[in-house]
């Protein structure tokens, strides 16, 4: 599997492909487990922080968006799946809030249009609820698709294991994932989305990406991510699995599903 920033190099690890009887060899298992321990260890937090992490909590009340979103703080996350940035909150656990941000270097007038940007005009503030964050569909778009981007919808009622709506991505295709978020109650600080990508159970990559911080707003946000070339190849050709997270800097794990999707020659 090998997954790269568009335009950049990276590394490539060649996966043998199971036969056609869905078999596997003992040497591709082999192949699998070692790039699962490999995965595993990349972003290894240590005890100390994950003792800290563990003791970490932040009272939120319970709304539907926050139930069928499996809301939750980064201490019922598994270990391996944590982001990278968790160790800062080691450093700077205070949550930011809105009227503390608007209170905040008010001399500096730089940072003074920045917030005038990032805030807008506030019609209310909640300062003693965390931020929600709300997904309401993820589009995968590539120009090269006729028939326009895969839409993943998250819209109210609608299952989060999309297992059962596996895609199909084309191999050595462009592809660009954005993001369509609602934030209500208070500032989210450095959203990240956080990938886990699985072959016969195996991890065979992760990747995190900063969206970054959102005021709330009535209306939906878009956020683009770095596009992305699709592996290729004999190798490359297979299904996956995957789990998906958004990771907040504050420890609260906004929404976190379940996909599946297929390499092939062609988008069919």
């Amino acid at each position: 599997y090998q997954r790269r920033v568009h335009g950049e190099e990276s590394k490539e690890v060649e996966l043998r492909p199971s036969t056609a009887n869905t078999e596997v060899k003992a040497a591709d298992v082999e192949t699998l487990k070692k790039l699962d321990q490999e995965n595993n260890q990349k972003e290894t937090v240590d005890d100390v922080v994950l003792d800290h992490l563990r003791s970490m909590d932040m009272r939120f009340k319970e709304t539907a968006v926050r139930r069928r979103q499996q809301t939750c703080m980064v201490k019922d996350v598994k270990k391996e799946d944590l982001p990278s940035f968790s160790k800062a909150l080691t450093i700077n656990a205070r949550r930011i809030t809105i009227r503390g941000l608007i209170e905040m270097d008010k001399a500096d007038q730089s940072l003074s249009r920045y917030k005038k940007a990032l805030l807008g005009e506030l019609e209310e503030i909640h300062e003693n609820e965390p931020p929600e964050v709300e997904i309401v569909k993820i589009e995968i778009v590539s120009k090269a698709r006729q028939a326009g981007p895969i839409v993943l919808d998250f819209s109210s009622g609608k299952a989060f294991d999309k297992r059962n709506e596996k895609y199909i991505l084309k191999e050595g295709s462009i592809c660009q994932m954005k993001v369509h978020l609602l934030v209500r109650y208070n500032i989210v600080r450095a959203l990240k989305i956080v990938n886990n990508v699985y072959k016969l159970g195996f991890k065979v990559d992760k990747s995190e990406e900063m969206l970054g911080t959102f005021a709330p707003k009535k209306e939906v946000q878009v956020v683009s991510c770095t596009p992305e070339e699709t592996p290729e190849g004999f190798f490359a050709r297979s299904s996956y699995t995957g789990k998906v997270m958004f990771v907040d800097a504050d420890g609260i794990v906004h929404m976190q599903y379940d996909y599946a999707f297929e390499i092939r020659k062609d988008w069919k």
